[in-house]
Formats: structure tokens, C-alpha cells, sequence
């Protein structure tokens, strides 16, 4: 599993993608990965997107606010967050 929470059901693990990848079939665009980015790790707990919007801060492990890097105008309220090779 790529990351260590996951918003999908337990069934879906990427495991059909790594399958075709085995069998020598091209993967489009693997870099978007869809996860829910206030998730809690480990506990699993999901948190309402609505934490956000009411100022919380994505952080990375290292406790560092990361949005401005990949959407420094809206932070964590941007649309789409897709922060590949993110810590």
C-alpha cells in the first residue's frame, strides 16, 4: 500500500494496477493517486474536509505546512490537491 491511510475501502489497494504493471502493461498517469488528505494516521479516523475551510493546516511529518509549495494562493483550501513525491 502506497500510503498508510486510505479513504478507499480495504478491497482497493492497488493491487490490479501492480498486477498489469508485472504483466508488462503500461500505467497512465499513477502519480494521481486520489487520498483524502485529512486523514489520521494511524488511527484511521477521517476528518471532515470542513477542518479546512475552518482553518486547519495540512502538515507533513516533519509537523512543516506544505500547501504554499503546490498552491500558495489557496493553501489548504485548494481545489485539487495532488502533491506528488510529498513527504
Amino acid at each position: 500500500m502506497l500510503y498508510g491511510f486510505t479513504t478507499y475501502s480495504q478491497t482497493v489497494t492497488g493491487d490490479g494496477q501492480a498486477i498489469a504493471y508485472a504483466a508488462g502493461l503500461a500505467l497512465e498517469d499513477p502519480e494521481f493517486i486520489q487520498f483524502h488528505p485529512t486523514g489520521l494516521v494511524p488511527s484511521g479516523i477521517l476528518m471532515t474536509e470542513a477542518c479546512r475551510g475552518e482553518g486547519g493546516y495540512l502538515r507533513n511529518r516533519d509537523g512543516m505546512r506544505f500547501m504554499e509549495k503546490y498552491a500558495a494562493k489557496f493553501m489548504e483550501l485548494a481545489p485539487a490537491i495532488s502533491c506528488p513525491g510529498l513527504k
